[in-house]
């Protein structure tokens, strides 16, 4: 939960805005290969702006390359990815979400016009809270060091592809025979290594398709070079004692991604990246308290009352993301016979959006649990139609 005097929306840190002179940008008819030599890591993304001067959108061309296997060729325009809204008033941990579920790690800020007005990214925003020594602190609570995942120095580049796919991880790290941290190897130094045929090789399609941005026989060649020839040995590396706050500010004030902690004989047993520090201010979101009413006519017991209020409370929340309500009602009848038997129950769900509109599901069903379940796909299909419109 974020404090009423922290540092809460990117406002509070518009210094740490990128100037649009400074924002790497292309033109839609611009290729892949461009693109992703106007990056630094794989999680840089590049803005693109029409004849016009309109933003299209972001392109990763690290993710359309390599995850989606595009030909370097291909012209950016047919990769564009939808940028999140991110304004002054966005909060902080609604930016580090937005970054870690796009991938892209650097994103617009718009004017309430429509307008891009510069650009954040996530370790402007880290440096941003740093200043702050509560906001920092209070920032960095759920900051954990992942496991590294490593590798002997003497693999080979594809046993680094492998690896990196396997693990779904951007760096691995070499150690040698007695475990100790020797280098360092990202996504991104491989990604360079295979983006291209060398200078005068023309580029060929494999025999399967014209989507393959493979390169004849001197791909093989480059799979089975050594992993150490294109890692790096120039790593920033911190001992696990070091405090947090300190382990932190050190990868901040470095031109570094990510932190190595290493134990007393220099074996690497955890990583702190950007993407860790994102984690941890996600997590910040604030927690909503919908209130959740039910109407329980049928004269219910309570633990079925119980059940009803805790399936709501959690389809509430997770409604909230995509349409802020006010609260949830639902009012249950049961039907019986002459005897007094029950015959059906009736339902009727009410959602009240914080924007005063309301979606309402109504059902019949012998049972009490189809019966809730009907009604609550009711209503998730009338929100998927209203943004849909």
């Amino acid at each position: 939960m974020i404090k009423e005097n922290m540092l809460q929306t990117l406002s509070d840190i518009q210094s740490a805005l990128i100037p649009q002179e400074k924002i790497s940008r292309c033109a839609p008819d611009d290729t892949l290969d461009a693109a992703f030599g106007k990056t630094r890591s794989s999680h840089d993304a590049v803005f693109v702006w029409g004849s016009d001067k309109n933003f299209l959108g972001l392109a990763s061309a690290s993710y359309a390359l390599f995850r989606k296997h595009y030909p370097f060729g291909t012209k950016v325009r047919s990769c564009l990815i939808h940028s999140p809204r991110v304004t002054l008033s966005t909060p902080l941990w609604e930016i580090a979400e937005c970054m870690v579920s796009t991938g892209c790690y650097t994103l617009p800020v718009f004017h309430s016009s429509g307008s891009v007005i510069g650009a954040i990214s996530a370790k402007n925003i880290w440096q941003g809270l740093a200043k702050d020594p509560g906001s920092f602190l209070d920032s960095i609570r759920n900051v954990k060091a992942t496991k590294p995942v490593s590798a002997p120095m003497n693999c080979s580049v594809k046993d680094i592809l492998e690896l990196l796919r396997q693990e779904k991880t951007s760096r691995i790290v070499l150690v040698n025979e007695a475990g100790k941290l020797e280098a360092i190897i990202a996504r991104r130094d491989v990604q360079q290594l295979m983006i291209k045929p060398a200078k005068r090789q023309s580029a060929m399609p494999s025999p399967g398709g014209a989507r393959a941005n493979a390169f004849g026989t001197e791909t093989k060649s480059r799979l089975d070079t050594s992993a150490k020839t294109y890692a790096k040995r120039n790593i920033l590396v911190v001992p696990e004692h070091t405090p947090l706050a300190e382990q932190v500010r050190t990868l901040l004030s470095s031109g570094k991604t990510s932190i190595v902690v290493v134990d007393g004989k220099d074996r690497p047993v955890g990583i702190i990246s950007m993407r860790t520090l994102l984690q941890s201010l996600a997590l910040a979101k604030p927690e909503v308290e919908i209130p959740v009413i039910v109407r329980n006519d049928a004269k219910l017991p309570s633990a079925d009352i119980d059940y009803i209020t805790s399936l709501l409370a959690t389809f509430a929340k997770k409604l909230y993301k995509h349409s802020p309500l006010q609260r949830v009602e639902v009012s249950i009848k049961e039907s019986k016979n002459p005897a007094g038997r029950p015959i059906v129950f009736e339902l009727v769900l009410q959602v009240l959006l914080a924007s005063g509109a309301r979606f309402v599901a109504k059902t019949q069903n012998y049972k009490l649990k189809p019966a809730l379940q009907e009604v609550i796909l009711e209503v998730k299909q009338q929100e998927a139609k209203k943004h849909h419109s």
